[in-house]
């Protein structure tokens, strides 16, 4: 684990993800304000387990007993640790649910080919798919949902939520106009080129 403050408050927790050569590390952003804390994303238990990385977290210096999190979508690596912040007493909030969402082999071929995975290697990558990307026990029933423009108060920043569709239909992004900080999940995606992360070529399927 590597925690960096990036910004005055602002923390950057880093995960090994020794599962993903690509990724190599998995985040967790964390707010601490005057008298709240935002966490921005949850990892996953493969990745952190829920109660090291509440330990993390608190390393930080956070709110604990007013926090609160938002998830920038329901992929599996964002939000596997949710339901634990969920059963914890934290209140969790996230775009509408992504409608879309493979359920068998068939259907996650469609994603495999945005991917460009090659035919060659579909057999062990489409049934793995599934269980990579999309979090199906998620406690979508306890999230508060939030709309695009609403505002999220860690003062002294002011987060802006922005609708961001492409890497996930429900993707969105905070962004403080003050201190011109960006949490952008994964709609941009460092070191690769677009850097504008998109699988949304085709959703009408």
């Amino acid at each position: 684990m590597v925690k960096q403050e990036v910004r005055p408050g602002i923390w950057r927790i880093s995960f090994e993800w020794r599962a993903n050569p690509q990724a190599r590390t998995n985040e967790v952003y964390v707010i601490n304000g005057q008298e709240k804390t935002l966490i921005v994303d949850t990892s996953k238990p493969e990745v952190v387990p829920f109660d090291l990385l509440l330990e993390a977290i608190d390393s930080t210096g956070a709110h604990l007993a007013n926090a609160e999190v938002v998830l920038t979508h329901r992929h599996l690596d964002h939000v596997g640790n949710a339901n634990g912040f969920i059963n914890a007493g934290f209140p969790v909030f996230a775009l509408e649910q992504e409608p879309y969402a493979p359920c068998n082999e068939v259907d996650s071929s469609y994603f495999l080919d945005l991917a460009g995975v090659p035919e060659l290697h579909r057999d062990c990558f489409s049934s793995s798919y599934i269980e990579m990307s999309f979090c199906h026990d998620l406690n979508n029933g306890a999230i508060f949902h939030i709309e695009d423009s609403a505002c999220v108060n860690v003062a002294p920043y002011n987060f802006l939520v922005v609708e961001t569709p492409g890497h996930s239909l429900d993707s969105c992004c905070l962004y403080d106009p003050d201190s011109k900080v960006l949490l952008a999940g994964e709609t941009i995606a460092a070191g690769f080129i677009p850097p504008v992360n998109t699988t949304m070529l085709d959703m009408d399927k």
